[in-house]
């Protein structure tokens, strides 16, 4: 018997020290009262490609089309950036904060792994991709302006920069509680 449809995502797992970074950023943010869910911590994660419900069947095709991409990609260092919001600064629904990537290597495995995937017959959406890590899902409307004045200030945070070695495979289930994203494979270490 094989598992039922699970959604999953690839993504970037986040250290713990960078972790304590976004949670001070949401500290600040949440001194402003948004109506909002916050992203746990332990949800941190840089998004490569949202996958939807997939069989179990496909994830050997997952894995070896991850495996490809990053052959040539990894490793490589990511730094925290600016702070927005989706769709845009004056409706935000969701906050977040950007990924800087100095070494240029993001948008090139978002491709790579995009036409990895189709090669495998998993075919996903083609997106812009804006790296970015979700802080929080805005639940009661924001006056216009009042995102952009908030995330125009000088919100003091250190950016420390971070090694990417693997690329991860995650299922994402809803609970009452929350989103639970579980591990399912990670890329070879080189």
């Amino acid at each position: 018997m094989g598992w039922p449809g699970l959604c999953c995502f690839i993504a970037v797992s986040l250290p713990k020290g960078f972790k304590q970074e976004l949670v001070t950023i949401q500290s600040h943010l949440k001194s402003k009262k948004f109506i909002a869910n916050w992203a746990p911590p332990e949800n941190f994660h840089l998004t490569l490609k949202f996958l939807g419900d997939v069989s179990q069947k496909k994830i050997p095709f997952i894995k070896r089309a991850m495996n490809t991409a990053v052959k040539e990609q990894l490793p490589f260092e990511l730094a925290l950036g600016r702070l927005g919001a989706f769709p845009r600064l004056a409706r935000p629904k969701v906050l977040w904060a950007g990924i800087e990537d100095d070494s240029k290597v993001l948008e090139p495995l978002y491709h790579s792994l995009t036409a990895e995937l189709d090669k495998q017959g998993v075919t996903t959406g083609r997106e812009k991709f804006v790296p970015h890590v979700t802080l929080a899902r805005i639940k009661a409307p924001v006056h216009p302006g009042l995102v952009k004045e908030i995330l125009s200030q000088d919100i003091p945070f250190f950016s420390p920069r971070f090694s990417v070695q693997t690329i991860d495979l995650y299922n994402s289930r809803l609970t009452r509680s929350g989103a639970v994203h579980t591990p399912l494979f990670s890329t070879q270490k080189r």
